[in-house]
């Protein structure tokens, strides 16, 4: 995932859930019933970079962490 370096990760992490969320409950408007919070995404998130290697080399790394 590529975004503008002014943007935080928190901002863009926010916003992939929201926008998910409303396309996920238009298609499924019954996909949380009976939930406890009514809420689709927890507040949590991870985020990691690889800066600095090839798209190659980290497609190799992922598929080697298969094996381990």
């Amino acid at each position: 995932l590529m975004f503008p370096t002014t943007l935080s990760i928190a901002t863009i992490v926010n916003s992939l859930k929201t926008i998910s969320s409303r396309l996920i409950r238009t298609k499924h408007p019954g996909v949380l019933e009976g939930g406890k919070t009514g809420l689709f995404w927890s507040r949590s998130y991870f985020a990691a970079t690889a800066g600095g290697v090839t798209l190659d080399v980290l497609k190799r790394y992922v598929e080697k962490q298969r094996e381990a």
